[in-house]
């Protein structure tokens, strides 16, 4: 069985010198085809959830590569409930090489997909050899390149690779390729050098994301496959299984002992629900394969009730389930291997990130950046359906199909790319799709009044927000919304919501609320309490969002206690500001106190 990845009857050796250009076209291609759809997502935004705590808010990465960064992201356990050391560390590479900003890294991170695609043709293509010896190199590069650009160009990888944070997805694929690249080498020839290759894969996997726990199960399973038989000299799998039992252990720590991140109750739900919640997504991956103009980003949980979508996902499940049933009975053996390798491949890939292990995934029922790795089995199974119809013509038309299926889906994957390019425009197509998404009410409500200054409908979505999901940040968000809109009422809605805050100023993280209360103190004319509560605010270490219109309204509320000497210290120092209006309102009254120009100030 193991002759079946030795063989090939249609290439001598003068031939393969011949068309030597169909071992490096092929992959080429679908690296630069990723590249090209995936270059939609490279601009200087990015989504908050995740991309700047990753990043620039982490004490460790921010600074770009350093003994002591690099220590720390194997040391620190549990930043932001995960254990990822390789993956902080390729944000701190971006920093030092090129310089930082979210361009950069949304470049790094379209590289990385590029250079996936190329590995996933030549995944491929070793595994043709098992499934179909009989294949000429043309057929098997054909067939290979469909399914390989089926998988890099679908719109279920935007947000993989266009979602900074998402980046560990990447990496541990990368990795997790090369090491069954060489694990398919070491099964064919035997050898220390592509075992310790693979070996080596499959830490550096796991180092990147705790999800690469399930490659040794993977290269158990594409062995089983290869040979026909179940693997003998086990041993060869003991260091890959020790490392994911490690990493599977300081993952449940770091899940259970977050620093800078909520606590994650790992168990927290019953099993029931996370059995019934892995199902339906696993529907809806499935569904959105063949029909993807429902995905969008953050899909919503809905804790110990009925999934969403719940009936349509179980039963798209369920006829899947019956084709593979049906496929299995009527196909020949090598089609049946492979789909027995797909099923398998799919299924230990997308178990540590299903929840039925633990309810891991935070407040989100599935992502499509779960599916970036499993996705490869459909892959799997379209190459193999196509090289069991080389026969006659049927091939041409098949492979001729795939392409063109893979072009049609083109503008719609750069179009779902562009989507994930900020917060507003990602959680506007979560909006449009999913009307009650409590964090997309919040997100886009608060861009309405902030870009579009659309303050009435963005107060109706944070209220709303607020309603279906009770949340500090959220309650943040109204409070200072209320705050600078200021009209009757809001005051007092301001400080029924920062009542806790008012009372003790450190329960505030964010400096949100601080600034909320500050304005509606220099709205009442208490300017003393105002002064008190921008310089807070200032001082909060976990503040992510900018100063500059805090400073300004610190520095109003000075000039109005007569304390003209610090205010016009504040006021001038914002002459630089990157924010047009700040600097002008800075300039104007910096001028109006200089000219004596008795005034309260005010926004």
């Amino acid at each position: 069985m193991i002759a079946r990845l030795n063989r090939t009857p249609h290439a001598t050796a003068d031939a393969e010198g011949r068309k030597s250009y169909m071992r490096f076209l092929p992959p080429l291609l679908a690296a630069v085809a990723a590249a090209l759809v995936f270059f939609a997502g490279v601009t200087t935004g990015h989504i908050s959830m995740d991309d700047w705590g990753y990043i620039y808010g982490c004490p460790f990465v921010r600074d770009g590569l350093s003994a002591a960064n690099v220590a720390a992201a194997f040391s620190q356990f549990g930043y932001d409930a995960f254990w990822m050391p390789l993956t902080f560390i390729s944000y701190m590479a971006d920093i030092t090489f090129f310089g930082g900003g979210w361009a950069v890294h949304h470049a790094v991170c379209v590289a990385i997909h590029a250079a996936n695609a190329a590995l996933a043709f030549v995944l491929l293509k070793r595994l043709a050899s098992v499934f179909a010896p009989e294949a000429s190199p043309r057929e098997t590069a054909l067939a290979c390149l469909a399914a390989a650009l089926f998988w890099a160009l679908h719109p279920m990888r935007a947000e993989a690779v266009v979602y900074i944070a998402a980046r560990k997805d990447l990496l541990w694929t990368f990795f997790a390729l090369l090491g069954l690249i060489a694990w398919i080498g070491h099964i064919r020839r035997g050898g220390g050098v592509s075992l310790a290759l693979a070996t080596a894969c499959c830490v550096l996997a796991c180092l990147s994301k705790p999800t690469a726990v399930c490659f040794p199960f993977l290269a158990l399973a594409l062995e089983w496959a290869a040979l026909g038989r179940f693997p003998r000299r086990l041993w060869r799998y003991a260091p890959m299984l020790a490392t994911a039992v490690l990493v599977g252990a300081i993952t449940l720590y770091c899940q259970s002992n977050p620093i800078d991140h909520e606590r994650l109750d790992v168990f927290g739900e019953p099993l029931w629900w996370r059995v019934l919640n892995a199902a339906v997504a696993s529907g809806m991956y499935l569904w959105h394969v063949v029909a993807p103009g429902g995905i969008r980003f953050d899909y919503r949980a809905v804790f110990g009730g009925c999934p969403l979508d719940c009936a349509f996902a179980l039963s798209v499940l369920g006829l899947v389930l019956a084709l593979f049933a049906v496929s299995l009975r009527f196909a020949g053996s090598r089609l049946r291997a492979a789909l027995w390798l797909a099923a398998a491949w799919a299924i230990l890939s997308i178990g540590p990130v299903s929840g039925v292990l633990g309810t891991v995934n935070g407040d989100h029922a599935y992502a499509d950046r779960y599916s970036y790795f499993p996705a490869l089995a459909v892959s799997l199974v379209l190459a193999a359906a196509l090289l069991e119809l080389r026969q006659g013509r049927r091939f041409a038309v098949c492979a001729a199909l795939a392409f063109a299926a893979v072009a049609a889906m083109c503008p719609f994957t750069i179009a779902v790319a562009r989507s994930y390019r900020d917060d507003f425009s990602a959680f506007s197509r979560t909006l449009a799709k999913d009307p009650d998404h409590w964090r997309a009410l919040r997100v886009v409500g608060s861009e309405y009044c902030a870009r579009l200054g659309r303050m009435d409908e963005g107060v109706a979505m944070l209220k709303r927000s607020l309603e279906l999901r009770p949340s500090q940040r959220t309650a943040d968000a109204l409070a200072y919304v209320l705050a600078l809109r200021c009209a009757p009422g809001d005051v007092a809605e301001v400080r029924r919501l920062g009542a806790a805050v008012a009372r003790d100023e450190r329960l505030d993280r964010t400096g949100f609320m601080l600034e909320a209360l500050g304005l509606a103190d220099l709205a009442e004319g208490d300017d003393e309490s105002a002064a008190r509560r921008f310089a807070a605010a200032l001082k909060v270490p976990a503040r992510a969002h900018s100063d500059l219109n805090t400073r300004l309204c610190l520095g109003y509320a000075l000039a109005n206690l007569g304390r003209t000497k610090e205010a016009l210290a504040l006021l001038d120092a914002l002459r630089d500001a990157t924010d047009g209006e700040v600097r002008f309102k800075a300039a104007a009254a910096a001028r109006q106190i200089r000219n004596g120009h008795a005034r309260r100030f005010c926004l």
